[in-house]
């Protein structure tokens, strides 16, 4: 078949040419690309819709994490600072003792490191 004619029998040129749709008869294809197109889009939508939901909840957990952590940070501090007088006689030996057996646990470490570093026959 000669392209000319093709093109003469699959087209209409003139005053009488319609919009495609609004013909007697739709091309298939048109009707399919249209579908697959409507496809796509759908699918896109609920790909996106599903993303959505998803980053949605995973803020929502990690913002819930950030409250909390929050409100426990600020009741710590506001009880620390209430119980702040009491505490302070008690921090201060528990300071001192805790100096203590660092100094100790120090002492302790000279010795045995002295002790490997001497040689055996003396």
């Amino acid at each position: 078949m000669n392209r000319p004619e093709w093109f003469a029998r699959n087209t209409e040129v003139g005053a009488d040419a319609k919009p495609i749709l609004q013909r007697k008869h739709p091309q298939k294809w048109l009707w399919g690309g249209l579908w697959a197109l409507l496809a796509i889009q759908f699918y896109y939508v609920r790909e996106m819709l599903a993303a959505l939901v998803l980053f949605s909840i995973v803020f929502a957990f990690v913002g819930f994490v950030v409250l909390i952590l929050f409100v426990l940070d600020r009741g710590i501090r506001r009880t620390l600072a209430l119980t702040d007088p009491f505490t302070a006689p008690v921090t201060s030996r528990v300071a001192k003792s805790a100096r203590h057996a660092w100094s100790l646990a120090e002492e302790t470490g000279r010795k045995l490191l002295d002790r490997i570093e001497q040689p055996a026959g003396h």
